[in-house]
């Protein structure tokens, strides 16, 4: 079994922790090739051929290592859009309780729900390790951003 290097830990931790990261920043909508199409990234890919299949990164965070030049390139692709209704939390309305003892209506009060438009978009996050200009390893995970209206 191999063992990796102190720099190729340093490298799969930062990986791991921009990965994590990633999922709580704003995606953009990705107008690059690859939001239409599926391609496929191998290990020893250079930088220049990966960007001709799939475009340009959405974000590039450089590594320090001293074995050489590290980076992590983010792409963000939209898989999926919906909104729907959603109960965001009640309301007190008047209601008829019943009749009293002289015979009169007698109001009181219940809750109903209150109803806001949920937008729901998920994104699927591709996550690069190149180095040295070549591609060492890749990772995709999903997120999601909602919003209220």
């Amino acid at each position: 079994m191999k063992t990796l290097s102190t720099s190729a830990r340093l490298i799969a931790v930062a990986l791991a922790g921009l990965v994590v990261s990633s999922v709580a920043h704003a995606a953009s909508a990705d107008s690059s090739p690859a939001a239409s199409s599926n391609r496929t990234l191998n290990p020893g890919m250079s930088a220049e051929a990966i960007v001709k299949q799939i475009g340009r990164p959405l974000g590039i965070t450089p590594i320090k290592v001293a074995e050489g030049q590290a980076e992590i390139w983010i792409y963000h692709r939209q898989l999926a859009r919906e909104t729907r209704h959603t109960s965001t939390s009640t309301q007190a309305v008047p209601a008829f309780v019943g009749v009293g003892g002289t015979g009169g209506a007698v109001i009181g009060t219940t809750s109903t729900a209150v109803y806001s438009i949920e937008n729901i978009t998920t994104y699927q996050v591709t996550s690069l390790l190149m180095f040295e200009g070549k591609l060492r390893v890749a990772k995709q995970s999903q997120e999601q951003t909602r919003s209220f209206n």
